[in-house]
Formats: structure tokens, C-alpha cells, sequence
């Protein structure tokens, strides 16, 4: 299985947001264990996490934060996740679309990558890509994932 995982799902677990956190932790963890064949991130999630990232640490109450805090997650995402193929005609293709530009390319993203799936927490935004999405919890009920399925060195994670 080939999955892109949309930057929804990056960012429930790099701004610990709930109530979205418990599922796309799962699901990030499914796919860093080795689970998927390959797991992909669109090109411009990276930039995507880093800067609101950033911008949340920048502004939290009583927070300092460098640019290395906020290039770390992404730097760890990609230790295992790979970056989709992207180019110039991708994101013309992206831009000359309706509807949400950051939806058509991750799309394009994964239909170039040749993604079996996107896992979103938005999968109405793309009903008109040619890569079935899912939700977390769609997705986890897909590859039947169950919390003792993870490797030990993960589970106290």
C-alpha cells in the first residue's frame, strides 16, 4: 500500500490538536512503523508544517522559539515519510483547478505518486481526485489497526 498522508493529519500531532490528536498520531504511527509500502507527504506540506509551526510556537504565551524548533518535526517526519514527486506542471495543473489549491496538490501529489490512498480529515475536499481518501478513522478501520499491532519500541512512545 502506498499512502499520502495529508498535512491535516501532520499537524493534529505536530500542534497536539484535539480532539483530532489520538487518530492521526495512530495513523502517523501505522505508517512510520513500516506498515504502508511507502508513505509520502505532499512537497509543500514541509513548508506548510514548518511555518504554522513556527508561527504557533512564535506566539504562544510565554514561548521562545527558534527556527530549529520548528524545523525539527518536519526534519523527523521525513526520516521515514518520503516527499511526493513534485514539479512546475504539477502546480500549474494544481492552480488551474476549482476549489481548494493546498486539496489539488496534495491530489496531484498522490496520483503522481502512484498513492493507493490520502489520509485527511477533509476527504470531502477531494471527491473529485482520482486517489480514494479517507478519514483517519476510515483508514485505521481499513488496515485494521489495533494499538498491539505497534512495535514495542513504539508503544510507550
Amino acid at each position: 500500500m502506498r499512502v499520502l498522508v495529508d498535512a491535516n493529519v501532520v499537524l493534529d500531532l505536530a500542534l497536539q490538536r484535539e480532539p483530532f490528536l489520538e487518530e492521526s498520531e495512530r495513523v502517523l504511527r501505522w505508517c512510520e512503523a513500516g506498515n504502508p509500502r511507502v508513505t509520502f507527504v505532499a512537497w509543500h506540506t514541509v513548508t506548510n508544517v514548518y511555518f504554522i509551526m513556527e508561527r504557533a510556537l512564535r506566539t504562544a504565551p510565554g514561548v521562545t522559539c527558534s527556527s530549529d524548533q520548528a524545523k525539527r518535526f518536519p526534519r523527523d517526519l521525513l526520516s521515514w515519510a518520503i516527499i511526493a514527486p513534485a514539479n512546475q506542471l504539477q502546480a500549474m495543473e494544481g492552480l488551474g483547478e476549482g476549489g481548494d489549491l493546498e486539496d489539488a496538490l496534495q491530489c496531484i501529489c498522490a496520483r503522481d505518486a502512484g498513492s493507493d490512498v490520502i489520509v485527511t480529515r477533509d476527504p470531502n475536499g477531494f471527491q473529485n481526485c482520482v486517489v480514494r481518501a479517507l478519514s483517519p478513522t476510515e483508514f485505521l478501520a481499513e488496515v485494521e489497526y489495533h494499538e498491539e499491532d505497534e512495535p514495542a519500541s513504539q508503544a510507550g512512545d
